[in-house]
């Protein structure tokens, strides 16, 4: 079966009619060629709030059991967590900027709502994990990115 074609059995009128497509016909079946290529390879595309869970779990992976040790030798620019902080305030900061379209009297006349990353935060108390992280200080310079 062939990817520019509708048919693996192409009469000779059509194929001579797709000759005549010219090159921007062309071009746009290759483009969508590419596309379904890329889709297929790529998968979906991640949501802001897949994005904030991989930044969060990318975090967690310095405090497991086996790590413990070894996170308290190091400070915090040595590891990969300021990187993975800034990319959930980055989520956090477009969620809210896409809801800020409204006016201040539209946004006081309708209930609170949060988007997903923020109710992720506050469903899985991640502000407070974080909190006790500032705490411990741990690794050093920690309290820095989270205040």
């Amino acid at each position: 079966m062939s990817f520019f074609t509708n048919s693996p059995h192409q009469g000779a009128s059509n194929r001579r009619a797709s000759r005549h497509l010219g090159a921007s016909g062309m071009f746009d079946r290759m483009r969508t060629l590419v596309d379904n290529v890329t889709e297929a390879f790529d998968g979906p595309a991640q949501t802001r709030k897949d994005r904030l869970l991989d930044n969060w779990m990318r975090i967690q992976e310095y405090y497991t059991p086996q790590r413990q040790d070894d996170i308290c030798k190091l400070s915090v620019t040595d590891t990969t967590i300021p990187h993975h902080m800034e990319g959930m305030l980055r989520e956090l900061a477009h969620e809210i900027l896409d809801g800020a379209q409204i006016s201040i009297d539209e946004a006081l006349a309708q209930p609170l709502e949060f988007g997903a990353c923020m109710e992720y935060l506050l469903q899985y108390h991640v502000l407070s994990d974080l909190v006790d992280l500032a705490e411990r200080d741990v690794p050093r310079g920690m309290r820095k990115y989270v205040v």
